[in-house]
């Protein structure tokens, strides 16, 4: 199977999404939450809904 996703890039408002202590502690976070349910069967579309709605973290 041939690789199609590309990266999209920085943009301008990734250093106030990323550049950010409080934002990698949140992303951190989510992470682990979202580790947790993948390990547990839960798909990837419910677990990022759960660990982005928690956290409340938005899709770029």
């Amino acid at each position: 199977m041939e690789h199609t996703k590309r990266n999209r890039g920085k943009t301008a408002e990734d250093d106030a999404l990323f550049n950010n202590e409080k934002q990698i502690t949140k992303l951190r976070e989510a992470l682990k939450d979202l580790n947790y349910l993948l390990t547990r069967g839960y798909t990837i579309k419910s677990s990022l809904a759960l660990a982005a709605g928690r956290y409340k973290l938005r899709s770029r």
